[in-house]
């Protein structure tokens, strides 16, 4: 995970970043519950979830060192987030859908932290869990995103 804080830093300092002004929507409910960022591959989601304010546990499921992450590995990378950050205000997973029953970790992690849910479209919102178990602001980036 320190590698993929890394890399999102690097990638934050040397690409070319559209600033959206999302930060007060998403900021006003943001409490321990779950939050989606979806949209097309390319579209900002990533770099949208990092530049919230705050400190964040951010985790890429694309990055091949998740490969063979189980839903049952969430309290060890909890674990892995306080030491390698201390406290953390919320959290970031990014490309969730790469994550056999995300949803039930989701779940899990929504009761006790701000949870930032990062997918595309198409795999993401295919799940039950995507529209019920939303805080309401989540519907709203989505529908401030234009998706």
């Amino acid at each position: 995970m320190a590698d993929q804080q890394d890399v999102l830093s690097e990638k934050l300092k040397s690409e070319r970043v559209i600033e959206r002004k999302l930060q007060g929507r998403i900021l006003r409910n943001f409490k321990p519950t779950a939050h989606i960022i979806t949209g097309p591959r390319r579209s900002g989601k990533s770099v949208l979830s990092a530049k919230l304010p705050g400190k964040a546990l951010y985790v890429n499921f694309k990055d091949p060192a998740m490969a063979g992450f189980s839903i049952n590995d969430y309290k060890r990378l909890l674990q892995a987030g306080y030491e390698l950050l201390g406290e953390f205000d919320y959290i970031v997973l990014d490309e969730i859908q790469e994550v056999e029953g995300w949803e039930k970790m989701v779940s899990a992690l929504r009761e006790d932290y701000p949870t930032v849910v990062t997918g595309s479209n198409a795999r993401l919102l295919s799940h039950e869990f995507s529209i019920s178990k939303l805080h309401p602001a989540a519907l709203l980036l989505r529908g401030v995103l234009g998706i």
